[in-house]
């Protein structure tokens, strides 16, 4: 497929199959992510795929928790968008894979190391998602929920180190 195809192509999904994508798949998305550019060719980004049903499940579960206390009450999500919002994130548009990008935290970084980190892991976020309009599949790019008291549930939930921080997810 030619780039300005996949550019065409592309748009948020939040409603998805309830079919798995092949691991090999998979793989092959996380490696076309890590050929994006990263400032200072730091590459900060660290990926956890989730595809069992019991991970999923729990990490949807606890996704929609933490959005619902966000944003029920949000007047920023009116009419149509609140109700397509609300129920994506009641199962994460019912997606068998999701992918978690996460950056490992730095004892003592300079202040410009965190936002040129979150730059290029976005850079590796479209990649991911040109990858998989590449192979005929969609992709919704999500925000974080993953500071404070969020960020220990998620991590607990993905067996993760609190040395890492949650970015982003697809």
């Amino acid at each position: 497929m030619k780039l300005q195809s996949a550019l065409d192509k592309r748009h948020s999904i939040r409603s998805f199959e309830k079919k798995k994508v092949p691991k090999s798949v998979i793989k092959k998305l996380v490696a076309n992510a890590t050929k994006a550019p990263s400032a200072c060719n730091r590459q900060p980004w660290i990926f956890y795929c989730v595809d069992s049903k019991k991970k999923r499940d729990e990490v949807s579960e606890l996704l929609y928790n933490i959005y619902m206390k966000f944003h029920f009450n949000s007047s920023e999500k009116v009419g149509n968008l609140k109700k397509i919002s609300d129920e994506f994130y009641k199962d994460m548009g019912g997606a068998q894979n999701i992918i978690f990008v996460f950056r490992k935290k730095g004892k003592k970084e300079a202040e410009y190391v965190k936002p040129n980190d979150i730059a290029s892991i976005y850079c590796a976020v479209e990649n991911i998602i040109l990858s998989a309009v590449s192979k005929g599949l969609g992709s919704c790019c999500v925000g974080t929920f993953g500071g404070g008291e969020n960020g220990k549930k998620l991590r607990k939930v993905l067996g993760i180190g609190n040395d890492e921080e949650l970015i982003s997810a697809l």
